[in-house]
């Protein structure tokens, strides 16, 4: 006959027998279907990654090589927009008119000198 111990241990194979293998089984299902999903992923990924570097090759191109009227549009456009700018701002500030029987000659920066310097010397 067998002893109760070989009977215990047989009984301790049998459920980690019973355990281990449906355990195994689904590790394996599992890994499958993450390395198929994986495939497909990286599969759509190159055809994404394929169309954005078509997309920028054609704006690499477009930008290094512009039209002619767009070279000259460029050029134009900040002038003329300058142009604009400095006629609106001649209108908006039109030079004041001397006041009567004051002279706004080249002598006005020597004079604001002197009065400058007799207040210096009040001081």
């Amino acid at each position: 006959m067998t002893s109760s111990a070989e009977v215990i241990r047989l009984a301790l194979l049998a459920l980690i027998t019973g355990v281990a293998l449906p355990l195994l089984i689904q590790l394996f299902l599992t890994l499958r279907a993450m390395r198929l999903a994986a495939e497909g992923v990286e599969k759509r990924l190159d055809k994404i990654l394929d169309d954005l570097g078509g997309l920028a090759d054609g704006v690499r191109a477009r930008a290094a090589a512009p039209s002619a009227l767009g070279a000259t549009l460029a050029a134009a456009v900040p002038a003329f927009l300058a142009g604009v700018q400095a006629f609106r701002t001649s209108f908006h500030q039109a030079p004041a008119p001397a006041p009567a029987g004051e002279d706004r000659g080249d002598d006005h920066p020597k004079r604001e000198r002197d009065q400058a310097k007799e207040r210096s010397h009040e001081q």
